[in-house]
């Protein structure tokens, strides 16, 4: 089954939803900390800092975590890290095949929206600036 979900990158975790022979499955990771979160079918079954991890080179780390699905089988999923150019990435295996894989880097181009806000917040913060000077000169000029 191909996996129709992509991953969305929220300030603090960055998720990694799957579905495997009915299952669905999502990582989460800390962008921050690297702490990992596993559900299974909406219930958690496993929440862990990551304590060990292998070092790929001197930049890049990962950590392998295994888990079994409620028909038994077991999952290994790896989540890493790479320092020098800021990319998350995951990807779930079971029986010796790869069944996802994605990453994210922090260099991702920027959507038009995010531009079209950063045109609206710099009047804004201009018109903050000014306004709030107003009223810092209107209440202290007076004393």
């Amino acid at each position: 089954m191909k996996n129709l979900f992509s991953f969305k990158l929220p300030s603090q975790w960055v998720t990694f939803p799957m579905i495997y022979r009915g299952d669905q499955i999502i990582a989460e990771v800390s962008n921050w900390t690297l702490k990992t979160k596993i559900w299974v079918n909406d219930e958690i079954v496993e929440k862990k800092q990551i304590s060990r991890v292998q070092t790929v080179d001197k930049e890049k780390f990962s950590e392998t975590r295994r888990f079994k699905l409620p028909s038994g089988e077991e999952v290994s999923l790896t989540v890493g890290c790479s320092l020098s150019d800021g990319m998350l990435f995951c990807s779930a295996e079971a029986d010796g095949t790869i069944f996802y894989e994605k990453s994210f880097s922090e260099d991702a181009p920027a959507s038009p929206e995010k531009e079209d806000r950063l045109l609206l917040i710099i009047p804004a913060a201009a018109i903050g600036g000014l306004l709030g000077d107003f009223v810092t000169q209107l209440i202290l000029g007076g004393l």
